[in-house]
């Protein structure tokens, strides 16, 4: 949900444990290459198109082509969510990303 209106372009990457990230909020990202090829699992991509205006606000939803199986030793999941391109929000919970997950135990 997109309270701000703005439709920008964003990606969410899957791990299956958390990165080091080298990089600092409102940089661009920056993993290093031992890390993603350790923890990455997958990626999926919002973009302006799957926007639909509901009046004050915008929503998006997307579906992976197919299931994203994620292993992990913990049981936990860790996301990062990428801005594709210049986005300004007035505020930090303006962009609200919802997640539905099914597990296979």
């Amino acid at each position: 949900i997109d309270v701000d209106d703005e439709k920008k372009g964003f990606t969410v990457l899957f791990f299956n444990a958390s990165p080091t990230i080298a990089s600092t909020d409102n940089a661009a990202l920056d993993i290093a290459d031992a890390q993603a090829k350790a923890k990455f699992v997958a990626s999926v991509t919002f973009v302006t198109a799957n926007y639909k205006d509901i009046g004050g606000c915008s929503v998006a939803t997307v579906y992976p082509t197919q299931p994203i199986p994620i292993h992990s030793s913990t049981g936990a999941i860790y996301l990062i969510c990428m801005a594709d391109e210049a986005v300004t929000f007035t505020a930090s919970g303006d962009l609200t990303l919802a997640i539905g997950i099914a597990s296979d135990r």
